[in-house]
């Protein structure tokens, strides 16, 4: 239906450890931990960077790793529901002091 090239990586802290990685994404699904650890490193913070949407789910954000999002000014979205189907029951912008579903 999306007409899209769609890349999938094992699990881990750091996704884009894969090697045939294109350096732009449009849409991207990560859990906190994954975000965390790329913020952390020059390299994933560069690929943060080039998400079009990232979508966040399968737990909530620390309140420091919200302030680390919103510092970087990612467009990322905290999902309630599953983020593993791309079917959620709510989104939040991540932006401003808190987030409005």
């Amino acid at each position: 239906l999306w007409d899209a090239e769609i890349y999938l990586v094992n699990p881990t802290a750091d996704p884009f450890s894969a090697n045939k990685l294109p350096e732009r994404f449009d849409f991207v699904a990560m859990v906190p931990l994954q975000v965390e650890t790329c913020l952390n490193n020059p390299r994933g913070l560069q690929k943060l960077l080039g998400i079009k949407h990232l979508l966040i789910g399968g737990a909530g954000l620390s309140p420091t790793l919200f302030d680390k999002i919103k510092e970087q000014k990612l467009n990322a979205y905290q999902s309630f529901g599953m983020t593993e189907t791309v079917s959620h029951f709510a989104l939040a912008k991540i932006e401003g002091e808190n987030l409005v579903y």
